[in-house]
């Protein structure tokens, strides 16, 4: 997935009732070890396409309610927030797409 703003912006929440619970994640370098971890918001620079993909930025939908299989849609919902603290929330529906192979996962076994 692709996010870009007008404006400066940030993705600053995920929800779906698909996961208990969804969080907005990076995968990092440190000492020649990937490593994933929770980010509290991901900053959209105006005009700059950010891209949401296994091995970098990525949102984690967590304890899934019902197994998901490739060809479903997972709906989500997304709040951005602007500088000024105004947040907009915009509903998508995710396609679910297998990971693809040897894409680094570092042994985390969450259904994305």
């Amino acid at each position: 997935m692709r996010l870009s703003s007008k404006a400066d912006s940030a993705l600053v929440q995920a929800e779906s009732p698909a996961a208990q619970h969804v969080e907005i994640h990076e995968m990092v370098m440190e000492n020649d070890v990937m490593k994933m971890r929770q980010i509290p918001r991901l900053a959209l620079p105006a005009g700059q396409a950010v891209e949401l993909k296994p091995g970098g930025y990525h949102i984690m939908l967590i304890d899934l309610k019902t197994q998901v299989h490739e060809g479903n849609h997972v709906p989500m919902t997304l709040t951005f927030e602007s500088p000024d603290g105004k947040r907009e929330t915009v509903n998508i529906e995710a396609p679910v797409r297998p990971l693809a192979s040897g894409s680094p996962s570092g042994g985390h076994h969450h259904k994305h």
